[in-house]
């Protein structure tokens, strides 16, 4: 086929398209600043699209509020030209701010769509401090959105999930594991603990670093009845919780909706940093207590690999906290006695993020859930992964029942506060 047969063929879908976006920039409904909005994205690739005309150095905020649970909306800003000045985004993003100072007069564009496969409702405010009566019109790819006419609030504040996807996501997944390490404890999962640790071991010795002793030589000292002496843990204890705050922020920046405290905001990263340091001390020190109270003692190390994990883990948008491994010398055969003694930890986060999130929920403060709540219930769910370095093993030993309850709560409240 000849040059002039493809460009045949290729015209009807250029006249196509430029129908389809005339028919897009033709619709419009208009809107004062200070007006609420009610808009959808059905079908889930759809764009909403609204103009405003104001003057330059205007301060404008933009408002976009999701009403459905799955619905996550992403905000474009664009100039007068249509190039893009600011956007709003992120997974599990219900509650988007666009605030920016206009370099020119003119008409500039905001766009709405869905950040994801999911279509819903949302809620769409818009204020001027300059032009609070100017108008802003929507233009849509489908019959316009509904709007209340006269009203001078804010948008609404999205409804708090319910517990029954959370639950369900839990259940499904502590089920999942509790049948991995019933049936294929001793293939799959001592596999996989094997394989991690060699890998630990192998850049541990590259590096230089943990020491000259071996955790089989302080074994056999302490169940000699010899005086062992364990190595100390703060500058583990540290490191790690320096690179856990690094993969939450790293999270929080690239997944977190804008609030007035977000990820750029000194307050939320003093607190984050706080509850992140709260989360590795508080959960360290209760099950050393509780270790000592029947003679026993633990050995913490950062796992090397298990750091690349949790930074991994933070880019993906959920942060799986593997950065310390932990062994524990003791004497007692009381496996009962000892799968409490390994939840005593992760109890103490539970207890910690349940505390910060019952805050959240009455004062409102979803930021808090995010800087307090999110690393502490993370801390109690991944420690207690039944395989190398985390320390879910002795528990499912102990009682599998126990085991599967604190693992299903823990991971619940962690979903539960991903999603808020």
């Amino acid at each position: 086929m000849g040059n002039q047969g493809k460009v045949i063929l290729i015209l009807p879908f250029l006249a196509i398209a430029v129908t389809l976006f005339t028919t897009v920039a033709s619709s419009a409904i208009s809107l004062n600043f200070g007006e609420t909005i009610s808009g959808s994205i059905d079908p889930a690739g759809e764009i909403d699209t609204y103009t405003f005309s104001t003057t330059a150095d205007d301060r404008i905020l933009i408002r976009v509020v999701s009403l459905t649970p799955e619905f996550s909306p992403v905000i474009v800003l664009r100039g007068l030209n249509g190039t893009e000045i600011k956007r709003a985004s992120g997974f599990r993003a219900f509650d988007l701010f666009i605030e920016q100072v206009l370099p020119s007069t003119g008409t500039y564009t905001v766009q709405v769509y869905s950040g994801g496969t999911a279509k819903g409702n949302y809620s769409l405010y818009a204020s001027s401090l300059l032009a609070p009566q100017s108008t802003v019109a929507p233009r849509t790819t489908s019959p316009a959105p509904a709007k209340t006419q006269g009203q001078n609030t804010t948008a609404p504040i999205r409804e708090i999930p319910s517990l029954i996807i959370p639950a369900a996501t839990a259940g499904i997944i502590t089920l999942l594991v509790g049948i991995m390490s019933t049936f294929f404890e001793e293939s799959l999962l001592h596999g996989l603990s094997v394989i991690w640790e060699k890998i630990d071991k192998v850049l541990r010795k590259f590096l230089g670093i943990g020491g000259k002793y071996t955790w089989e030589d302080l074994e056999k000292k302490f169940l000699a009845g010899e005086n062992v002496e364990i190595p100390e843990n703060n500058l583990w204890i540290a490191i790690g919780g320096v690179i856990i705050f690094l993969a939450f922020l790293i999270e929080l920046t690239l997944y977190s909706h804008e609030t007035p405290y977000d990820a750029s905001s000194p307050i939320f990263i003093v607190s984050l940093a706080f509850f992140v340091m709260l989360a590795e001390i508080g959960h360290d020190l209760v099950a050393r207590f509780s270790l000592q109270s029947m003679g026993g003692k633990k050995l913490m190390e950062l796992s090397l690999l298990g750091s690349v994990v949790t930074i991994l883990t933070g880019i993906m948008g959920f942060v799986v906290t593997a950065v310390l491994s932990s062994k524990v010398l003791r004497k007692s055969e009381n496996i009962m006695q000892e799968a409490v003694v390994t939840l005593s930890g992760s109890i103490f986060n539970l207890l910690v993020g349940m505390l910060v999130l019952l805050v959240t929920l009455v004062l409102n403060i979803k930021w808090l859930a995010l800087a307090g709540a999110m690393p502490n219930l993370a801390y109690a769910t991944f420690s207690l992964l039944p395989f190398y370095p985390f320390e879910g093993k002795a528990v499912i030993k102990g009682s599998i029942w126990l085991w599967g309850l604190m693992f299903f709560v823990s991971m619940m409240l962690y979903i539960y506060v991903i999603l808020l």
